[in-house]
């Protein structure tokens, strides 16, 4: 009979049941799984619960008022209601800025957007980038912020300067480009690289060279452009003479001409780009305060015409002797009521009234009142001027319900009196044009006028036709 042997696990004590060793490893693996379970429902939770925002649409665009408008569309794609908005633009926060909806009287929910806007913000350069943080408070107490930069642009209007053989250079206020069209074929041969103006404010051309003023680094310059490569040759610095936004410039005979928003006129050599001379235009209507719009330089460069009003009195056009900028009087007493843009030839001085829809000529002489012409509109911003082949045309844009009106008009110079007139409403698609900067951004020849516009895509160039004032062609979106 063999003797029955018992088993014993290895250290000598009994082995464990297959049965309790199996319930053992069920409950290790139902605790094990109760606990992932609970980690990925508090991760769920946590990744469930988030505070987050994102800006879709952003904007600091420089209006041709010199002042600075701010867009911005904020989406809530967290989970939470947002009950604030906050935006810091380059470190001040944009304690005026409102939203619409507003969160604060209307959580905005998840998925709901926002949208923002100032139209006065100032002290922001045209081609420079500035930081921005948006900050949203939820709804529990919990923020969120995000940064951002924007860059400030140019709202695309500019000014035009005629070359030689059918040539137009258009600069870009608020820009650092310059392009140059052909107006032969009516498209643009080339444009140049950044300049680093930031604020361009008027583009000049005596046919050998183009000039441009505008704001680089802390000065407003004076740069000088080889038309061949549309580079800048020299500069001048115009620091201590002209310290605020230009209103105009013209060359002629030699020299160059400035004009501030403060009345500072200022006569450059365009050889050597030295200062020749200076003097401040509203000193002459001291003491009456007045406020200067725009000024030309006559076909012969001898004398410049700055139109000048006083909103309580009267408007005037002062003549200024280009050799040693002395004015030599004005036409105030004349009446010519809220003259803004202006152009002298053939021994007289056109000027335009929008409020009153009038143009007024001017002798150049005497500075008396020789005629009026009443347009059919009245009550529209300044119409800008030019003269090709003894005509006067007149272009200008101003809105009516929404909608962005364009009109010209053209007055025969030998008999004054109005030959044609036209309003037309621009495309909706190509959205509308905005005023422009009080200098020269329409040039005619003897077949077609050429108008610099801002549309809702960038900067265009307007062609119509001189005989019909038909709008025959507009050149693509020029913003830089």
């Amino acid at each position: 009979m063999k003797k029955q042997v018992k088993r014993k696990s290895l250290n000598g004590r009994k082995a464990i049941s297959p049965l309790i060793a199996t319930l053992i490893l069920i409950a290790i693996i139902t605790v094990g799984g109760l606990l992932v379970h609970i980690l990925l429902l508090n991760n769920y939770s946590i990744l469930a619960s988030t505070n987050q925002i994102t800006v879709e649409a952003m904007d600091l665009i420089k209006q041709t008022d010199g002042s600075v408008a701010f867009t911005i569309t904020i989406k809530n794609t967290g989970n939470k209601p947002v009950i604030a908005l906050i935006v810091s633009l380059s470190g001040n926060d944009l304690t005026d800025l409102t939203f619409s909806p507003e969160p604060s009287a209307t959580p905005l929910q998840p998925g709901q957007t926002a949208s923002g806007a100032l139209t006065d913000l100032s002290n922001y350069i045209g081609g420079n980038a500035y930081s921005v943080v948006v900050r949203a408070v939820f709804q529990d107490g919990s923020t969120y912020s995000v940064p951002y930069v924007v860059k400030c642009r140019g709202s695309g209007v500019g000014v035009v300067a005629r070359g030689a053989s059918g040539l137009l250079y258009f600069g870009y206020w608020g820009s650092t480009k310059i392009v140059e069209v052909d107006t032969s074929t009516f498209t643009i041969k080339k444009t140049s690289n950044d300049l680093g103006y930031g604020d361009m404010y008027f583009c000049i051309s005596d046919y050998s060279h183009v000039y441009i003023v505008g704001w680089k680094e802390t000065a407003y310059h004076l740069g000088k452009i080889n038309p061949e490569t549309l580079e800048i040759i020299a500069e001048k610095d115009l620091s201590g003479y002209i310290n605020d936004p230009v209103y105009g410039g013209g060359v002629s005979n030699g020299y160059a001409y400035i004009l501030d928003s403060s009345g500072i006129l200022v006569k450059i050599k365009v050889g050597d780009l030295s200062i020749v001379t200076s003097t401040n235009i509203r000193n002459y209507y001291l003491p009456v305060t007045v406020v200067l719009n725009s000024f030309c330089v006559d076909e012969n460069g001898e004398y410049i015409y700055v139109t000048a009003w006083n909103p309580e009195q009267w408007s005037s056009v002062a003549k200024v002797r280009t050799s040693d900028l002395s004015i030599q009087g004005d036409c105030r007493s004349v009446q010519i009521e809220a003259v803004q843009y202006l152009v002298a030839s053939g021994g007289y001085v056109y000027t335009h009234s929008g409020k009153f829809g009038k143009v007024f000529k001017i002798s150049a002489s005497t500075l008396s009142l020789e005629g009026t012409v009443t347009l059919n509109q009245q009550n529209t911003p300044g119409l800008e001027l030019c003269i090709a082949s003894n005509k006067l045309y007149l272009t200008g844009v101003w809105i009516e319900s929404e909608n962005y009106i364009f009109h010209r008009a053209r007055i025969n110079l030998n008999t004054f009196t109005l030959e044609d007139e036209k309003i037309s409403q621009m495309p909706q698609e190509t959205g509308g044009p905005k005023v422009g900067w009080p200098a020269p951004q329409v040039y005619g020849d003897n077949s077609n006028i050429y108008r610099l516009l801002w549309m809702s895509d960038g900067s265009h160039i307007v062609k119509i036709n001189a005989a019909t004032l038909d709008v025959t062609g507009i050149l693509g979106s020029l913003n830089p």
